[in-house]
């Protein structure tokens, strides 16, 4: 009897530690604080083919990549297709800035000057809310939060400015995670493409904390949240009331892009889609699709 008191008090005991541990990082993942967890398998294939029929109807060039995170049932298609990546590679950005913070190679508080060699830095298309110019000082958490949060060009660029040299290649977010990518060039600059397959795996290990700490993972969940840029794509095909840790992307009337994590009680799921396609179109069928995935996943039992 004593045994079993004592048992059945160590179990009462962690599992008011994993939720108080889960409360304090609620955007990741509920199985990072859980002994067991109970992930029923899930059939997606009415989903599946819905998604597939809607985007063969579009005639556009796509990556769609949607992934049910509690089991990891996926839905893919052209998902290996590689398109501009353009403000989504802000994320890996931020993420080798914080890596190089928890490794004491530099502090978020560390202050900063725009440097004077910035591309496109003027071109609205890409976000520069903030309004940052040559010259300026900014600490570099403050401009973490402004890179994601507003999109802004100029306080990526000063973040990956600062922090050439400071990880080895092989310990950078792209490489550490074996993220599959292309390099290009156009008016605009460099490009980097990549498809909705290969972008998720970022999403992913912000949300199971595999390349950064809890802490640093919860920061840039949480800057993604508060994203101002609009409420278009994927964040206006979900009720307002459910929370979406999301990253646009735009380059020109070419490629439009939306990737995040969709937070709906005790059924997160990712959903990354790229549509070379105008920015106006490509609204309205990434929204299409981010509401009949909500629809579907929401009703789940």
């Amino acid at each position: 009897m004593l045994c079993t008191t004592i048992l059945l008090g160590a179990i009462y005991t962690y599992d008011q530690l994993s939720e108080r541990q889960q409360h304090k990082f609620p955007l990741l993942a509920s199985r990072l604080f859980q002994d067991k967890a109970a992930f029923n398998d899930v059939n997606f294939q009415p989903l599946r083919s819905q998604v597939k029929s809607y985007l063969a109807n579009t005639h556009v060039d796509h990556s769609f990549y949607f992934e049910y995170l509690f089991t990891g049932s996926t839905i893919r298609d052209g998902d290996s297709n590689q398109l501009v990546g353009a403000s989504l590679m802000k994320i890996p950005i931020v993420m080798d800035l914080y890596k190089a913070v928890e490794e004491n190679k530099v502090s978020l508080d560390k202050q900063v000057t725009v440097p004077d060699n910035i591309i496109n830095s003027n071109d609205s298309q890409y976000g520069n809310v903030s309004h940052l110019k040559s010259g300026d000082k900014i600490k570099l958490g403050d401009a973490a939060k402004i890179a994601l949060s507003e999109s802004d060009n100029t306080a990526a660029y000063t973040i990956f400015n600062a922090t050439q040299g400071m990880l080895p290649s092989q310990d950078q977010s792209l490489n550490n995670l074996d993220i599959e990518t292309q390099s290009g060039d156009s008016s605009k600059g460099p490009l980097v493409l990549i498809s909705s397959r290969s972008y998720s795996s970022i999403l992913q290990c912000l949300y199971f904390s595999c390349f950064l700490n809890e802490k640093d993972s919860q920061s840039i969940l949480n800057y993604l949240t508060m994203d101002s840029t609009d409420n278009t794509r994927i964040r206006a095909g979900v009720p307002n009331n459910v929370q979406v840790a999301r990253k646009l992307g735009s380059f020109g009337n070419i490629t439009q892009s939306d990737c995040g994590i969709v937070y709906v009680p005790n059924k997160d799921y990712l959903l990354c889609v790229l549509m070379n396609e105008n920015g106006q179109s490509a609204d309205h069928h990434i929204k299409d699709l981010s509401a009949m995935v909500y629809k579907y996943v929401n009703g789940l039992n």
